[in-house]
């Protein structure tokens, strides 16, 4: 994860088929309220 949240513009996390959250990473940590998509996700 934290590659993607390096060189990524947007990334897209899907569970069991489906998108949980999509965006930039700060635009995800900003809904989500954590400092790190690795240790949420």
């Amino acid at each position: 994860m934290e590659e993607a949240e390096a060189i990524s513009d947007e990334i897209v996390i899907i569970n069991h088929g489906k998108i949980i959250e999509s965006g930039t990473v700060e635009e995800i940590k900003k809904r989500t309220e954590i400092e790190s998509l690795e240790k949420h996700f």
